[in-house]
């Protein structure tokens, strides 16, 4: 079971989620979702090496992706993930979940 799972919803602009992570988890129980404006984190290469060094999983949403013009090929960390996929590791493999 993963122990933390942190939602980021906000883009590089707005929120840099690596510090509160840094924080609240070590990197091996931390796993990181990226949806909305936040799928840009796991596009930009500096970005992307930060968000490797503080979560274990870096998970990306599919549709979110799309709706910005990307597709996994762009992506410098992570995986992509469908909704699906997102709220079953949220509802039924976590502790706790954090949002950011």
């Amino acid at each position: 079971m993963v122990r933390t799972v942190f939602l980021a919803l906000r883009s590089p602009q707005e929120q840099d989620p690596s510090g509160m992570i840094r924080r609240l988890a070590s990197r091996e129980e931390a796993h990181l979702v990226l949806v909305e404006d936040a799928v840009y984190h796991a596009i930009d290469p500096r970005r992307a090496e930060i968000l490797k060094e503080v979560a274990h999983e870096v998970y990306v949403a599919k549709d979110d992706l799309a709706a910005k013009g990307f597709s996994e090929a762009d992506l410098k960390a992570g995986r992509v993930a469908d909704y699906e996929g997102i709220v079953e590791l949220i509802m039924e493999g976590t502790e706790r979940t954090i949002a950011l």
